[in-house]
């Protein structure tokens, strides 16, 4: 099966820190995708495609993975 989604999370087990973004109760989200930035060493060094679906319209949003908090670098309104 499949579950709807609206938040995407980070999960560090051995800091035990967490960190997560929400695209609001209003959006169902698709699971990300990683894109890792050239060059990365760091396994969060890179970007989170992330597909956004609202009544209003589509979207997708591009997230650095290293800093979810801070919310999308992007977004790429599809209608």
């Amino acid at each position: 099966g499949y579950f709807y989604a609206h938040a995407v999370a980070k999960v560090d087990v051995d800091a035990g820190a967490q960190e997560r973004w929400d695209a609001g109760s209003d959006a169902v989200i698709s699971p990300p995708t990683f894109v890792p930035r050239e060059g990365a060493v760091a396994e969060d060094d890179g970007y989170l495609l992330v597909w956004v679906l609202r009544e209003a319209g589509t979207g997708l949003v591009i997230l650095r993975a290293d800093s979810l908090a801070a919310g999308p670098i992007a977004t790429i309104h599809l209608g």
